[in-house]
């Protein structure tokens, strides 16, 4: 049953935590339904990229953006393909960066690809072999020879696009020089839904040692935060769609999109110290949380907040602007019964000039205002305690 806006909606732990934990991701994250992890979420149709009459081609997207968001396995993808005369084949693969080349990790099943169709049609793949995958793979496919050059996949036309293809069937490592600029491959990977996704600014997205699926080839994921909480529910399977310098509109409209095409249970956000370095008015602030309060009830999620966390490098206006927000933010919660995680003070330290706990305390400050990685582990066991926790 959905949450509700004005009804309390509790999380229910049946026998040891551990347990309970084991069987609400297990029930939660199934392959009943599949969501997007990777490739484009989009389609737009462009062109159409042949198979060669006497080899392989394999393609793979090499667009940051849209590499694997979520760790476990490929059931199955999307892929728009052109009018054909005659049947083809095509299986999915993905691959794994490493330095200059592109290491194989696995591939489905050969699958059919039918003549006709009409022209441009999307077609929805379940594999037979799954793919196993970690956050931040490359997602990709290969089509055998055909005499006739059919069926095709489509080409979306985009600005910086640089998908890559290789004339062979790609099953080891290989640098994928062969660059076409400014298009993408109409494929997308498909996964079961996370527990739960992440969105907000900078500090939800682990800066700066990382960046989530925005930039993911930057940083280590031991500073996604929800990598963190990955290590304390080892079952659990998450999304990170947070990105520096974004406050609520951002969260409204993108972060929270993305977020919440993955289904998860849990929507946790982040944001508003970059909204208080704007002086944005709170009433603005509160508006676009109704609006994502309202998305996460109608996608049958659950909304999670985070307080505003103090920054050493805002000078005392914005951080006392970052406190009032945290007040309305805990009037909001309780007035719409959501769970809010309490933040500012464990992260906080004097600060002279303001009398309040403004500055990040030593152990937890990474670069003035985001966290060292103890500041992210920290986060991630708040995070848990919040959503065991009932209100």
């Amino acid at each position: 049953m959905g949450i509700q806006i004005g009804k309390r909606h509790n999380l229910s732990i049946g026998g040891s935590a551990g347990r309970g934990w084991t069987t609400l991701c297990r029930n939660w994250q199934n392959t009943t339904t599949l969501v997007h992890c990777g490739g484009a979420s989009t389609f737009v149709n462009t062109t159409a990229v042949s198979p060669q009459s006497n080899s392989y081609i394999t393609v793979i997207d090499k667009n940051g953006m849209r590499r694997i968001r979520q760790d476990g396995f490929v059931y199955g993808a999307k892929a728009v393909v052109g009018a054909a005369s005659q049947a083809g084949q095509i299986k999915f693969k993905v691959f794994r960066k490493n330095g200059a080349n592109y290491d194989f990790v696995g591939q489905s099943e050969l699958m059919a690809l039918e003549a006709g169709g009409g022209t441009n049609h999307t077609v929805t793949f379940t594999f037979g072999t799954p793919i196993p995958c970690k956050i931040g793979d490359y997602f990709g496919y290969s089509t055998p020879p055909i005499a006739l050059n059919d069926p095709r996949i489509m080409w979306g036309a985009e600005n910086g696009g640089t998908p890559a293809a290789e004339y062979s069937d790609v099953v080891t490592s290989n640098a994928f020089g062969s660059e076409v600029s400014n298009y993408f491959p109409n494929i997308e990977a498909l996964t079961c839904p996370p527990l739960v996704a992440i969105t907000g600014d900078s500090i939800s997205a682990g800066y700066g040692e990382h960046k989530s699926f925005y930039n993911i080839e930057q940083g280590s994921i031991l500073h996604d935060p929800g990598y963190q909480l990955q290590q304390l529910i080892p079952d659990l399977l998450y999304q990170n769609h947070g990105k520096g310098s974004m406050g609520w509109n951002w969260v409204r409209t993108t972060g929270m999109v993305s977020a919440l095409a993955s289904k998860p249970k849990y929507l946790i956000v982040h944001a508003g110290i970059n909204d208080a370095a704007t002086s944005e008015v709170i009433a603005t602030i509160l508006s676009d949380m109704d609006l994502v309060l309202a998305a996460c009830v109608a996608n049958n999620t659950e909304l999670i907040l985070d307080e505003i966390t103090p920054a050493t490098n805002q000078n005392d206006v914005v951080s006392a602007l970052a406190r009032s927000y945290n007040s309305a933010y805990a009037t909001w919660c309780a007035t719409n019964h959501i769970k809010m995680v309490s933040m500012h003070d464990i992260y906080g330290k004097l600060r002279v000039s303001t009398g309040e706990l403004d500055d990040l305390i030593d152990i937890y400050n990474g670069d003035t205002i985001h966290y060292s990685l103890a500041g992210k582990q920290k986060m991630a066991e708040l995070w848990k305690q919040r959503i065991q926790t009932p209100l």
